[in-house]
């Protein structure tokens, strides 16, 4: 995954909905100045030069009676300036369970399960993250 700088933003909001019965529940926020992603042995090393790749901890929540997909190429962090971060990879019992080639995960019914996910590209450094969109829908985070 990533080498971390130190640098954890709680966010305290209140749940976010995704869809009907499904609730992201945003824990923090974590800053890396490089991250590691290939396949197989060809591993590549990224420095966020000016930035920092952030990493989201989260728990989704489906209380619906059915299974549902959570699809993570439509979740995107907002800068100050209205640029879009996507999903680069998600983390479950850290392992990457899902990578930018497919970015969609079951969530069983009445289930919860938490993630980490990392956007791409970097960040603007020292900026905390204040707004998301998420199935084209933009939340400001508020505290809860």
């Amino acid at each position: 995954m990533s080498a971390l700088d130190g640098f954890s933003q709680m966010t305290g909001t209140l749940p976010i909905k995704y869809s009907e019965g499904v609730e992201i529940d945003l824990k923090s926020f974590m800053n890396s100045v490089t991250t590691q992603y290939g396949n197989g042995t060809d591993h590549r090393v990224y420095i966020a030069k000016g930035g920092r790749f952030k990493t989201a901890q989260f728990k989704i929540s489906n209380v619906t009676e059915q299974d549902v997909e959570i699809d993570f190429s439509k979740i995107f962090l907002l800068d100050n300036k209205g640029e879009k971060y996507h999903v680069h990879f998600v983390l479950q019992a850290m392992k990457i369970a899902l990578t930018g080639e497919k970015l969609i995960l079951k969530v069983k019914a009445g289930k919860s399960k938490t993630f980490a996910a990392e956007f791409w590209p970097p960040y603007p450094k020292g900026e905390k993250v204040e707004k998301l969109e998420i199935n084209g829908e933009i939340i400001k985070l508020e505290k809860g």
